[in-house]
């Protein structure tokens, strides 16, 4: 369907796009996990942090944060990177956000520095229907 150009039907097609991806994002959700690399000493981290946490609870995504040292962040239980994350951002600039599939086998960069919920959700669907040839759609029930 073409985006409207009346006022008050762009508005409503706005409200209807709305409610489609956040569908969507809460079926992707069951397939696929973000991962948050952070770093304990980057400010960056600890504002990025709460917009990822609100983002995964709002869509039941399952969210992983990892660091270089393994060391809790914030008082959220985190996980050591294994060197994968490494190999990925081997500059190391945190934040990074990724999307992964629930095997582990593909993973894709969402955001590198911080971005809003809504940017966060248009990169995942972007994401999913470019590089798995899906049309998101696929989600729909």
């Amino acid at each position: 369907m073409d985006e409207p150009v009346n006022s008050l039907h762009k508005k409503l097609y706005e409200v209807r796009q709305e409610e489609e991806n956040s569908k969507k994002l809460r079926l992707l959700a069951k397939d696929w996990g973000l991962i948050l690399q952070v770093n304990q000493g980057y400010e960056y981290c600890h504002a990025f942090t709460p917009i990822v946490l609100e983002f995964a609870n709002k869509y039941k995504f399952q969210l992983l944060l990892v660091s270089n040292d393994g060391k809790n962040f914030e008082h959220i239980k985190t996980t050591r990177d294994t060197g994968l994350l490494s190999r990925l951002n081997p500059t190391n600039l945190v934040p990074v956000l990724y999307l992964v599939d629930s095997s582990g086998k593909q993973i894709y960069p969402v955001a590198r520095g911080i971005i809003n919920e809504d940017k966060i959700a248009e990169n995942i669907l972007l994401i999913v229907q470019y590089y798995n040839g899906l049309k998101v759609n696929d989600y729909d029930q």
